[in-house]
């Protein structure tokens, strides 16, 4: 048992450097532009490890499929470990980014890895509650990452948030060697040329390219270009053209696809893959656009808006972990699956009515609401899709619930995006004298340059656009309904052994008073 938790901790730790690499970058975007004086380039430096993260997800769940889950995520956090030396060694912004997207290529194979991993070493029951602690470590590095990152940028330098992974980084690589003895895949007693041949290169490149050119398009969408600009369309449709040729060629190849589409039948992992993505989607939007309320509506900073976003945030853990220990106790997903609807979207109904002079209480004790929802129904989407396949395919389920929440989170963040630049674009008949950029990234000129009269109506207009994005996180939560519907409640728990048969000469009667009068003379 302590080999298994000494294993499971270095597998959370590996997930908290990848969380923390994709959140940290955020607060040293200014020190970044003003070291590298290339203020065109700020945009990738959070964005392609992200990039990179999501788009590389049904290659590594191959991967590991196929191949040693030790080797694949020992080589994961080598490039994750890598791609922190490139970008500490940095002397360029093209270097860095090139190093922003290998630790972004590590990064997707520690995410799913340690997933995958504790999926094999940890008995279904109890997978739960330790698929709980690892999601929450998520919600740890959005508290942290950024505070942790301007920090170190202030103190000794911004190299140093790339530096600090490799020692901790190689005490895990060493803790994994000696420790993680995964039981051997079937697949793993072929050759090595056999394993190579099962690799799909045409359809893992394929999906590679086409999830790029959606997240892509998804990234530059109302920041830097309109959606009628021919660069987005034409990415688009790449996307849509590959999209559909690589679907036709991962069904062509059945068992030796990059994703096997034969799971796409399975009720209960489809409802899982479904439940995530909204679920996800509605997580995402709120967590981007909740901040920007805080900033605009009661004019804080932006470290202020994140510390006024705790309290989603820790419940948002709590519930994860705590869902996850109630569910292996109950031995049943889909109850916290149907508790997640109703709270999340509970929740997002109350940020709905969110109000420019309303109480503190409401704005923390909404955010709680939904916090719990989403805590604990997204973890239950994950080990869902685990319960739902055998052993062998859990691999694939568990990369693809991972990009349907990358994906999902980033086509709905676009979506949000459109509602709130529609509204807010209002603002620029009724100020005529304010650009739309300006209304739209400088939320302290709002109160700066502003009249008492103008300052209201602009208020006024931010909250309706908010209103309007939480509006979108009410209906996606609700969707999720239509996951835990069709879900099968599979137990978690093993079956209890048969009873022994009675002994011969003896009824079970017999033996039933037998074993009564044990218990009362124990008891006496």
């Amino acid at each position: 048992m302590v080999p298994r938790v000494l294993m499971v901790t270095a597998l959370g730790l590996s997930l908290l450097i990848a969380a923390l690499d994709a959140t940290l970058v955020a607060t040293i975007v200014p020190t970044l532009s003003e070291e590298f004086q290339s203020v065109k380039d700020v945009g990738w430096y959070g964005s392609v490890y992200l990039l990179v993260t999501g788009a590389t997800q049904p290659t590594f769940g191959k991967l590991y499929a196929t191949f040693s889950s030790k080797a694949v995520f020992l080589v994961s956090l080598i490039l994750l470990l890598g791609g922190s030396l490139a970008c500490a060694l940095a002397r360029t912004s093209t270097s860095f980014i090139v190093g922003r997207a290998i630790a972004g290529l590590g990064s997707a194979g520690c995410i799913s890895g340690a997933l995958i991993i504790t999926a094999a070493v940890v008995p279904l029951h109890q997978r739960p509650m330790f698929t709980g602690i690892l999601g929450s470590l998520e919600g740890v590095a959005i508290v942290i990452g950024p505070i942790i990152g301007g920090a170190i940028a202030s103190h000794i330098g911004w190299r140093w948030c790339f530096w600090i992974n490799l020692p901790i980084g190689g005490a895990l690589l060493l803790v994994l060697l000696i420790f993680f003895r995964p039981p051997q895949k079937p697949v793993e007693r072929a050759s090595l040329r056999e394993r190579i041949k099962q690799i799909d290169f045409v359809g893992g490149t394929g999906l590679v390219g086409s999830i790029t050119c959606l997240l892509l398009a998804l990234e530059w969408g109302s920041t830097l270009y309109t959606w009628n600009d021919a660069r987005l369309i034409g990415l688009l449709v790449v996307f849509g053209v590959s999209f559909v040729s690589v679907a036709a060629h991962q069904h062509w190849l059945k068992e030796r696809a990059t994703f096997p589409t034969r799971l796409l039948a399975n009720r209960s992992f489809a409802s899982c893959l479904w439940y995530g993505f909204t679920l996800s989607s509605a997580q995402m939007v709120v967590l981007y656009y909740l901040p920007i309320w805080f900033q605009a509506i009661q004019g804080v900073s932006s470290r202020e808006s994140g510390v006024r976003l705790l309290p989603m945030v820790i419940a948002l853990i709590g519930s994860g972990v705590l869902g996850g220990i109630g569910a292996s106790l109950v031995g049943y997903i889909p109850p916290f699956m149907i508790l997640g609807t109703i709270f999340a979207s509970t929740g997002a109904g109350m940020l709905y009515t969110f109000q420019p002079n309303m109480e503190t209480a409401r704005w923390i004790g909404y955010q709680v609401l939904f916090g719990l929802g989403t805590g604990a129904g997204v973890q239950s989407s994950i080990v869902g899709t685990q319960v739902a396949l055998d052993p062998a395919d859990v691999p694939y389920g568990v990369s693809a619930i991972i990009l349907v929440n990358t994906v999902g989170g980033s086509i709905f963040i676009s979506v949000a995006q459109n509602l709130f630049v529609t509204r807010i674009e209002k603002l620029t008949e009724l100020i005529p004298s304010v650009d739309r950029e300006t209304l739209l990234n400088r939320f302290g000129f709002l109160r700066d340059s502003l009249t008492p009269e103008q300052l209201q109506i602009a208020l006024r207009e931010y909250n309706h656009g908010i209103q309007n994005v939480f509006l979108l996180a009410v209906v996606l939560a609700c969707l999720t309904a239509f996951g835990w519907v069709f879900i099968k409640w599979i137990p978690l728990k093993p079956p209890k052994p048969a009873p022994e048969p009675p002994a011969e000469g003896q009824t079970g009667e017999e033996r039933k008073t037998t074993t009564t009068e044990v218990i009362s003379q124990a008891a006496a």
